[in-house]
C-alpha cells in the first residue's frame, strides 16, 4: 500500500510537471505569434528559444515554420511544417485552423509544392465538417491551378461542399480545369456558375474567363473579356498574349457532340505533307491533352496556335 502511494505520487508529480511545461509553451507562442504580427522578428526568435522540447510540439513546429518564413527561409519553413505535420498525424487529430492563411501564401508564392500537398493531404484524411473549409480548398486549389497543376487542383475542387458558399474564382478555375480534361460541357456549367456568383474582376479573373470562353467558342464573351482587358489592364502580363491571337472572327466553336468520321475520310485526312520540326501530326487515338502533356503546354496555348481546330473532331494527319 505504501509503494502504492508513493507511486502515484511521484505520477502526479509528473504530470504536473508537463501540465505546467505545456502552458508555459502556449504563453511562450502565444508571445511569437504576437511579435510576428507586427513584424518584430529578432524578438520573436528571442521568445521562441525558450520553448521547451520544441519538437514534440505540433504547434510549435507550425509556429517554427512561420518564424522561418519571416525569415525568408523558404527550406527552414518547409522543413519545419512538413516535420509538424508528420507528428501531427501520430498522435492528435489534424485541425485546419492551426495553420496561417499566411503561411499557406508563402509556400504558395515560394511554389512550396511538397509542403501544399502534405497539408492537403492531412485536410482530406480528416474529413471535417466545418464550414470554413471550404475556404481553405478553395485557397489551396486556386494556389494548385495557378502553379497550373492541373491535377491536384482538380481534386482540392472536388472536396468543396457546394452546399456552402464556395470563392467565385472555384468556379472559373474548375471551368479551366475542365477544359484542360476535354471536358467541355461541366466547363459551360461551372463558368455560368461563375458569372452567377462573381463579386470582383482583376487581369487573371478575365484571362482566366477568355481562354475558357474562346476555348468553348462562344465568341461574344470572348471578346467581352478581350475587351475588358485591355481596358483595364493595359499593362498586365495578359495584354502582349492578346495582341498574339489571329483575329477574334477565327474563334471556333467546339463541337459538343463528336462527329464520326468514316474510314475513307480519316485515310484522306491521312495523307497530308510530312510536317516540319515545329509541327506535330495527329495520330490515330491522340487527344490535345495527351499532347499538352507531351510538350509540356496547356490546351489553351494549343488552341491559341490553333484556331481553326474543331476540338472533338480533329482528322488524323492534322
Amino acid at each position: 500500500m505504501l509503494l502504492g502511494c508513493t507511486f502515484n505520487q511521484a505520477e502526479t508529480q509528473a504530470m504536473s510537471v508537463q501540465r505546467d511545461v505545456s502552458h508555459s509553451n502556449k504563453i511562450i507562442l502565444s508571445y511569437v505569434q504576437a511579435y510576428l504580427q507586427i513584424g518584430n522578428i529578432n524578438k520573436a526568435r528571442e521568445q521562441f528559444q525558450k520553448i521547451e522540447d520544441p519538437e514534440s510540439n505540433p504547434s510549435a513546429m507550425i509556429t517554427l515554420a512561420e518564424l522561418r518564413a519571416a525569415e525568408g527561409d523558404t527550406i527552414g519553413a518547409q522543413q519545419a511544417f512538413l516535420f509538424s505535420l508528420a507528428y501531427n498525424q501520430l498522435t492528435t487529430p489534424f485541425h485546419h485552423t492551426q495553420v496561417s492563411p499566411d503561411l499557406l501564401d508563402f509556400f504558395c508564392q515560394e511554389k512550396k509544392w511538397p509542403a501544399l500537398d502534405a497539408y492537403a493531404a492531412a485536410l482530406i484524411d480528416t474529413a471535417e465538417v466545418i464550414d470554413t473549409i471550404n475556404s481553405t480548398f478553395s485557397k489551396l486549389g486556386v494556389c494548385f491551378f495557378n502553379g497550373q497543376r492541373w491535377q491536384e487542383a482538380d481534386d482540392l475542387f472536388k472536396q468543396l461542399n457546394f452546399a456552402l458558399p464556395v470563392q467565385p474564382f472555384s468556379y472559373l478555375a474548375l471551368a479551366r480545369n475542365s477544359i484542360e480534361q476535354e471536358q467541355y460541357s461541366a466547363a459551360k456549367s461551372w463558368i455560368a456558375k461563375f458569372e452567377e456568383t462573381k463579386t470582383t474582376i482583376d487581369a487573371k479573373i478575365l484571362w482566366t474567363a477568355f481562354e475558357v470562353y474562346r476555348a468553348l467558342g462562344i465568341t461574344d464573351n470572348a471578346l467581352q473579356m478581350d475587351e475588358h482587358l485591355r481596358a483595364l489592364f493595359p499593362n498586365s502580363q495578359y495584354v502582349p498574349k492578346l495582341q498574339m491571337l489571329v483575329q477574334p472572327a477565327q474563334i471556333t466553336p467546339i463541337a459538343l457532340e463528336p462527329t464520326a468520321k468514316s474510314e475513307s475520310e480519316l485515310e484522306s485526312t491521312s495523307m497530308k505533307p510530312p510536317p516540319t520540326k515545329t509541327f506535330h501530326s495527329i495520330r490515330g487515338g491522340e487527344t490535345l491533352y495527351q499532347l499538352s502533356k507531351l510538350y509540356a503546354l496547356s490546351i489553351a496555348d494549343l488552341l491559341l496556335w490553333n484556331p481553326d481546330l474543331v476540338i472533338e473532331d480533329i482528322a488524323l494527319g492534322t
